[in-house]
């Protein structure tokens, strides 16, 4: 989804907002950079907003008690689609601008998606992976390594966490490889093979997905 939008939404990231709060700023502060401040600020308050809202949505023990991990899994698959929908027509048709309505739009919608991926989806892995910041994840992954390395039976956790970021990561690079190729084809629509991969892990694997509520 970031690969996408960065490289079809002028420089937007829908899941980082230390990106859009920075690069928004610059803009406002050195006109002189040529970088569009509007869409970028705007998607930061669309974002602060929309957290409150979903939370307060979430933390509702009615809410929380029907809406399980897999239910979620579904709602981001169809966000995904429709964004794509909407992004493909409206590039395709000369209608996004760096700040126009229809970007604001379009990169609002994207960015539901990737919050509840990476903060309210779980991923049932006692290691922590974000798929926005991969920052952390690289420490993580060389920490194991260090310490699957320096001790002395090799402890297979520490083995197993290792393997767990190295997949991370060689998935995370493979994805953003194939999207950087498919939005010179086929733009937009080339999220149609993530949306149907997480459909398809939520079919085969849904009676592994534990909702949130359950876990401890």
């Amino acid at each position: 989804m970031d690969c996408i939008s960065f490289l079809l939404l002028f420089h937007t990231l829908l899941g980082l907002m230390t990106f859009n709060t920075m690069y928004g700023l610059i803009g406002f502060f050195n006109p002189e950079s040529g970088i569009k401040i509007g869409l970028h600020l705007y998607l930061v308050a669309f974002f602060i907003v929309s957290v409150f809202l979903l939370k307060l949505l979430h933390e509702k023990a009615s809410v929380k008690k029907i809406i399980a991990n897999e239910t979620y899994i579904r709602i981001q698959v169809g966000l995904i689609i429709i964004y794509a929908i909407i992004g493909s027509y409206a590039l395709r048709h000369g209608l996004l601008t760096p700040d126009g309505w229809l970007s604001f739009l379009v990169a609002s919608l994207g960015m539901l998606p990737v919050y509840l991926q990476n903060y309210v989806i779980s991923h049932n892995h006692k290691s922590q992976t974000g798929t926005v910041v991969m920052t952390g994840n690289y420490v993580s992954m060389i920490s194991s390594f260090v310490n699957w390395l320096t001790q002395k039976h090799r402890a297979p956790e520490n083995k197993g966490t290792l393997t767990h970021y190295l997949k991370a990561h060689s998935s995370f690079c493979c994805g953003v490889v194939l999207m950087a190729i498919l939005s010179r084809w086929v733009d937009f629509l080339g999220l149609f093979i993530p949306a149907v991969l997480l459909m398809f892990h939520c079919v085969k694997f849904s009676d592994r997905i534990v909702p949130e509520h359950n876990q401890k």
